[in-house]
């Protein structure tokens, strides 16, 4: 069936805008409600007629190959971050990457300098040799699949026609044939005598990719080039400029037969100069090194002692070879951009980007907002008001039906703001000065709600309108909207106005005499950006740290901009339910020195140690929460020789020490269990990461148990997330495990547990 704007899907999703349709599927454009932020929803629809069984099968490999697809962790690769099965349809959910494609890039300036091209290069021959190591091919490299964003990096965006490659058995072939963009698709892919694809299929596509770069054309197809070997142009005959090094690199990766092309992209990388980094994985274990072991049901702990529970960590080696995708009757790929058999089919576009123009607001013939002083023509401003009285977890709220709540009121040479008809509003007349009315109130960390609708403005909607917070003297940060589009950051210091985040347009903003919800955050130093549900911007600067709320109104031309404000909220960025930074030994936390190790208080922090192998020990908070979002420092201050250790946190903790185990270690990895009769159960496999800080050092940890949802964040960056609704509530505690002869010791400190 259909998906509409604005509707919800799996109680999560809500759609905001259809990016393209296929004959397989579409993309959506979606917020995630529950982590407030934009992503890619990608529908495949499997073709009717297919049976029950064929049906389940094909499902039962989507999940199992896309579960894959989100243990990829690499700077220059989309994140796959949720899968699901809604309406007899299977889904993808991916991050959003800000920046434009590759093919867009080409088609607007043509061939694109070497050094860009192969800075380019290395970065995404660095991915493809981590997905190489994982087992995954990705086998529809274009420039289209390649967004740039804003920093110049090269990220590949879509898996359509990914493969998952066994290295133990490379010969096996991929069930789906003909697939693939024909410029960018090697033979084998087509499978025209040539064999099975593996990791030099992707080599082969990607100097596809780089051709076109750098000449501005795209190569002929395999097809063609098996037809007429002469209609292959080497690049240099399209652009001259190209180093001989560079074109032989390009012609090696093309070339027809597998042997003789680069055997990795590792090969390929060394040949054009930019060998790959290794950072990003470690090499993986042999299963037996973290391997589940199981506590004996007659192992009770004695009254007065506390024994570590014997656990392991399950395998994290990949799946053999599969299909990511329901396959469509005759093998072609559901999720795949380019439907075999039928080249007339419209392709859906790759893993939508959502970045706006990146070219700065330019008003036309307008200065930058300045803050002209104000002039009271009549009306003085009135004497401040006390702060409503706190209510729950609202600091102020006015809905401006009340004339003396308490906001400034003012004729100036520039504007007027004041109360009219139960809102407040604020009138420029012109010529680039910014008109603000001032809530006459203090704040420190806040988020501010309110709904901006522009009743006025020039004929071209040239104007700003928003949200100070920590204004002092009209100073502050300036979170702006614009009557055509566009939005702001900025810092006003002694009046004058800087962009922190720099003008960009957006299609989420209601454009002319429309309203828009805005939202903004200013929590320590955090500033964050939402209208209309969608997060926009998001910037850091400590220059302020407290001061008034004001709203504000400027117009860039002669004609004069009215904005009529309404249902102002001002809330805490969090409900702190309890913190503790242990320089309090009394705070309630476990104290104890046991057969396997210690807990307790050390120099303002809370340590605990593992001293037996395979042996967890945790310390109790001695509380009781049910929904929270938990954040604290660990930082790792002795381990074995190869950090093979794990730490982290327990919630929802039973009195028999069940509960859920969110953690990390000290050589890279996450996962998260689930203790059940003192059984560890993977909800989340052991899996590697570049964001964790490895050995003696310092990862914050923040995990969400909330409800069902389940979520382990590590240094600011969702690593995992998962539901299950085995416990309900229970006690947080504090963990550490040693799988080596020599004990781990973690130290935790500023922990914070937040109402989600």
């Amino acid at each position: 069936m259909p998906i509409n704007t604005g509707q919800v899907i799996e109680d999560r999703y809500r759609v905001a805008k259809l990016l393209g349709q296929g004959g397989m599927g579409a993309v959506y454009r979606a917020w995630d409600m529950r982590l407030n932020r934009a992503v890619a929803l990608k529908e495949m629809i499997p073709q009717a007629g297919l049976d029950a069984a064929m049906l389940a099968q094909l499902r039962q490999q989507f999940q199992q190959e896309a579960q894959t697809l989100a243990t990829l962790v690499h700077p220059s690769l989309v994140r796959v971050t949720d899968y699901f099965s809604w309406e007899n349809n299977s889904y993808l959910v991916m991050d959003f990457v800000e920046g434009e494609s590759l093919a867009e890039r080409i088609e607007r300036e043509g061939a694109q300098p070497e050094a860009q091209v192969t800075a380019w290069a290395g970065q995404l021959l660095d991915a493809l040799s981590y997905c190489h190591r994982q087992g995954v091919l990705h086998r529809d490299i274009k420039p289209q699949n390649i967004i740039v964003t804003p920093d110049g990096r090269a990220v590949l965006v879509d898996f359509g026609l990914v493969k998952l490659w066994d290295p133990n058995d490379p010969h096996t072939r991929t069930v789906m044939r003909g697939a693939g963009t024909p410029e960018y698709a090697p033979p084998e892919q087509y499978d025209m005598g040539m064999g099975h694809t593996d990791p030099r299929s992707d080599v082969y596509s990607l100097g596809a990719t780089i051709y076109h770069a750098l000449t501005g054309q795209s190569p002929p197809t395999a097809t063609h080039r098996m037809a007429s070997p002469a209609s292959f142009a080497p690049p240099s005959r399209a652009n001259t400029a190209i180093s001989p090094t560079t074109e032989a690199v390009v012609l090696k990766s093309l070339e027809m037969a597998m042997e003789n092309r680069y055997q990795s992209a590792d090969e390929m990388a060394q040949a054009l100069g930019v060998t790959p980094s290794v950072s990003h994985v470690a090499p993986r274990r042999a299963a037996a090194e973290r391997r589940e072991k199981t506590l004996p049901l007659e192992a009770e702990p004695p009254a007065k002692e506390k024994r570590g529970i014997l656990l392991g960590l399950g395998g994290v080696g990949l799946v053999g070879v599969g299909l990511l995708c329901l396959l469509l009757a005759g093998g072609a790929v559901l999720l795949g951009l380019y439907l075999a058999g039928d080249r007339s089919a419209t392709p859906l576009p790759p893993t939508p980007t959502f970045l706006p123009p990146a070219t700065p607001r330019q008003p036309t013939a307008a200065p930058p907002l300045t803050s002209t002083p104000r002039q009271p023509a009549a009306t003085p401003r009135p004497i401040n008001t006390p702060a409503a009285a706190q209510t729950g977890n609202i600091l102020f709220q006015d809905d401006f039906g009340d004339k003396n709540s308490g906001w400034e009121v003012g004729d100036y040479d520039t504007g007027d703001v004041g109360y009219k008809d139960g809102i407040y509003f604020v009138r420029s007349e012109g010529g680039g000065g910014v008109m603000w009315g001032v809530a006459n109130r203090s704040f420190e960390n806040i988020i501010i709600e309110v709904d901006a609708t522009q009743t006025l403005a020039p004929s071209n909607n040239n104007n700003a309108f928003g949200i100070k917070c920590r204004e002092q003297g009209g100073d502050g940060y300036g979170f702006e909207i614009s009557g055509d589009g566009y939005y702001s950051i900025q810092i006003i210091k002694n009046g004058d106005w800087e962009p922190l985040v720099e003008w960009t347009t957006s299609d989420v903003i209601h454009q002319g005499n429309a309203t828009n919800r805005i939202r903004a955050v200013c929590d320590g130093p955090h500033l964050a950006m939402f209208v209309n549900g969608e997060l926009l911007a998001e910037v850091e600067d400590s220059t302020y740290t407290e001061g008034d709320i004001s709203l504000t109104a400027a117009t860039f031309e002669d004609e004069p901009t009215e904005i009529h404000y309404d249902n102002l909220i001002v809330r805490p960025p969090v409900n702190v339910l309890f913190q503790d930074n242990f320089e309090d030994k009394d705070s309630g936390w476990e104290v104890g020195d046991y057969d396997t190790g210690d807990v307790g208080y050390t120099a303002g922090t809370y340590f605990v140690t593992s001293d037996e192998q395979d042996q967890m020990m945790w310390g109790l908070a001695n509380r009781s929460f049910d929904n929270f979002i938990i954040k604290v420092d660990a930082t790792q201050i002795s381990a074995g020789p190869e950090n093979n250790n794990a730490y982290g946190v327990m919630c929802r903790v039973q009195p028999n020490d069940d509960g859920y185990l969110l953690r990390i270690s000290g050589d890279g990895y996450y996962a998260i269990h689930t203790i059940v009769d003192g059984e560890f159960d993977p909800l989340v496999e052991w899996t590697t990461s570049n964001v964790i800080h490895q050995g003696n050092d310092t990862n914050r940890i923040r995990d969400i148990c909330d409800g069902a949802y389940l979520a382990l964040f590590v240094n600011g960056e969702l690593l995992a997330e998962v539901e299950d609704s085995t416990f309900a509530s229970g006690d947080i505690a504090l963990t550490a495990t040693t799988f080596e002869s020599k004990a781990t010791e973690v130290r935790f400190d500023d922990l914070a547990v937040f109402a989600p």
